[in-house]
């Protein structure tokens, strides 16, 4: 599951489809590639670069950072030319542009949808890699063509990882992780000026990701009847719980974040028990953690795997462990020390440098080395 939010493409706008005519690439001169430059990595159109910052989102902005070119393509299709948004880093806003664009070698194909199959044949890569985020039933006939065809798999969770161990021979275990600066300052950030109007007694309970079918509905119920609930976050299934102590605050900014988390007191990740859910390892979670504050989750092996988390295996456990944490989200200050030396070690740069350990292990065995 990705990241803070499970199965990636369940969360992409529909695309809006390619132009119908499509002007021919004029590749600004800041494209030319320095002479220095290690290799080119594409990420075909999965997800919008700008659309809730995800796992895709930060391993590029690590490759990039690390000097390698990078290029983004966004599944919203416009006639913009690329656009660099960091250094290295070019957003690609129509696919039929990455032709033109220069590119060093050994050139990267990143993969994290099992549909992208065809883009191996598309860019004829020297490297492909298939990041491995959800448990999809739907994503398994296309799993089962990719997977032959890549160099490398990248799995978030165990679940996943022992599952692609069955089917691929190079496989490596990496989880999610969270940019710890954003999110451990909270005394610094300011307060949302769009936060609901809750009286300043109120316990608040929070979550902060997108709201679809993987969302327990008794759980969040059975909090409210005692909390405030806030949820930050997009509204991607049918069911709504209408309470009047549940306050459904939509999409937020990436960088704004931090705000929300600010305001509330136990951060939750109250998912039901599935095949989606037990596969997944939430960016939530360590960005929970690097705030310091009490993480009450249902029993998703991610979490159970990390003792500062409170596990609630029922609903009524659920609930006992956010009274729990209600109490301590004040006064436990070691606790709050502990949760974000957690989350410290579990930085995206690290995350990153196994990958790129792993590429270059790919490289070598290619090159004979």
């Amino acid at each position: 599951m990705q990241p803070d939010l499970p199965g990636v493409q369940r969360f992409y706008p529909p695309p809006l489809g390619r132009p119908k005519t499509a002007a021919p690439l004029a590749a600004p001169t800041s494209l030319t590639l320095p002479a220095d430059s290690k290799y080119t990595v594409i990420y075909p159109p999965t997800i919008n670069y700008d659309y809730m910052k995800q796992r895709p989102q930060h391993l590029m902005d690590q490759f990039a950072a690390d000097g390698h070119r990078v290029y983004y393509l966004n599944i919203w299709e416009t006639q913009a030319p690329p656009r660099e948004v960091r250094p290295n880093l070019f957003v690609v806003h129509r696919a039929a542009d990455i032709h033109g664009l220069p590119r060093s070698h050994p050139v990267v194909l990143w993969m994290t949808w099992s549909e992208s199959s065809q883009w191996i044949d598309r860019i004829h890569p020297d490297i492909s890699v298939y990041d491995c985020l959800d448990d999809f039933p739907e994503w398994a006939p296309a799993e089962h063509l990719i997977l032959p065809r890549v160099d490398l798999v990248t799995a978030t969770s165990e679940t996943l990882f022992h599952k692609m161990r069955e089917q691929h021979q190079r496989v490596i275990l990496v989880r999610n992780a969270c940019e710890y600066e954003r999110f451990s300052e909270l005394a610094s950030v300011p307060d949302p000026p769009d936060w609901p109007a809750i009286p300043p007694d109120r316990p608040i309970v929070g979550y902060v990701g997108a709201l679809g079918h993987w969302l327990d509905p008794d759980i969040i119920a059975r909090i409210a009847e005692r909390y405030e609930v806030v949820l930050v976050g997009p509204h991607l299934g049918d069911q709504v719980i209408v309470h009047p102590h549940v306050h459904y605050l939509g999409m937020r900014p990436y960088e704004a974040l931090p705000a929300y988390l600010k305001r509330m007191d136990v951060l939750t990740i109250p998912f039901v028990d599935s095949p989606l859910t037990r596969a997944t390892n939430p960016i939530k979670m360590y960005e929970y953690l690097a705030t310091g504050k009490p993480v009450v989750s249902t029993a998703i092996p991610e979490a159970e795997r990390e003792p500062l988390i409170k596990v609630g295996r029922t609903p009524e456990e659920f609930l006992h462990c956010v009274d729990a944490a209600i109490g301590e989200a004040v006064a436990d200050r070691r606790g709050a020390m502990e949760r974000q030396a957690v989350a410290r070690e579990n930085s995206w740069q690290l995350r990153y440098e196994l990958i790129r350990d792993a590429i270059e292990a790919v490289r070598r065995e290619k090159d004979g080395r």
